[in-house]
């Protein structure tokens, strides 16, 4: 498992994009869920069935209270992905049970069984309790570009570089339209360093939301 830890020059390429929007408590909250979230990536990434056949791109984790992110097996579903999707997507037909954590446990585990991943285009968690003042919905286009450059740079180059090390035809698809929509062609100019053939028909959607 790798070891990817937030640095201080993190918090001044931030301000530089957010100005006085930042401040020393919400830095510092977004230093926590950076280091939480790529921990739990990581650990769950090295339990996927190798080689990645399938990279579903979302916008960043849902990370608030009580540790609510994707791949933490002790916290319950959110609205991103739920045990229904597990069942539309892998035509799963066992039933639901009654305890939450067990279900969320089992669809990471059918998810990692079937060489899939989902890969946050952003480390950054932001939210309406934490961060008030910025949430993706509101960022610009010109902020979420640069915010995209540098997630690249901290995060994502490392992580497309690993799950595509051992695989070069793999099925990319975007959680929602609005994302694509938004860096679908920043996503494909990076995707295209190692996978010089795709072509943005190649990366579909799961939602046309």
């Amino acid at each position: 498992m790798k070891d990817i830890k937030w640095k201080e020059k993190y918090n001044k390429d931030l301000k530089n994009i957010f100005w006085e929007e930042l401040d020393d408590k919400k830095l510092e909250y977004l230093e926590d869920a950076f280091n939480c979230i790529e921990k739990l990536w990581w650990r769950n990434f090295d339990k996927i069935k190798k080689p990645i056949k399938y990279i579903m791109i979302s916008e960043a984790p849902l990370y608030w209270e009580k540790f609510q992110y994707f791949y933490n097996t002790k916290t319950i579903f959110k609205s991103f992905f739920r045990f229904t999707d597990i069942v539309d997507v892998f035509d799963k037909k066992e039933k639901k049970g009654d305890n939450i954590i067990k279900d969320k446990e089992f669809v990471i585990e059918t998810l990692n069984e079937n060489w899939f991943v989902i890969l946050d285009l952003f480390p950054f968690a932001f939210n309406k309790n934490d961060t008030w003042e910025i949430n993706y919905n509101k960022i610009s286009k010109i902020n979420i570009k640069k915010l995209f450059e540098l997630s690249y740079e901290i995060v994502l180059k490392e992580k497309l570089e690993t799950i595509l090390e051992n695989w070069n035809k793999p099925i990319f698809f975007f959680r929602y339209k609005r994302l694509k929509d938004k860096l679908g062609l920043e996503l494909l100019e990076k995707l295209k360093i190692q996978l010089s053939d795709i072509k943005e028909d190649d990366i579909k959607c799961v939602s046309f939301r």
